[in-house]
């Protein structure tokens, strides 16, 4: 509940925009292999939108590009 948006808990996952989102694999945590460049393995206040972004990245085996990145950092530093 600490890194979503609304900091509330409530009933209906759909009242929430943003998550906390991390990738895991079998070793551990693997957001990084999908959304390079970033400082931790763990996201904060990311949008459903980006979540699929990241999906999508999965599915395919090719990570985000820096445009793509670029936008999900402007979003997180609001």
């Amino acid at each position: 509940m600490m890194y979503c948006d609304p900091q509330e808990d409530l009933d209906d996952v759909e009242g929430y925009e943003n998550f906390e989102v991390a990738v895991l694999d079998d070793n551990g945590f693997a957001t990084r292999k999908f959304v390079p460049g970033l400082d931790d393995d763990v996201l904060a206040y990311v949008s459903r939108d980006e979540i699929n972004d990241i999906i999508n990245a999965i599915e395919t085996g090719v990570p985000l590009t820096i445009t793509e990145q670029d936008t999900m950092y402007d979003d997180w530093d609001d």
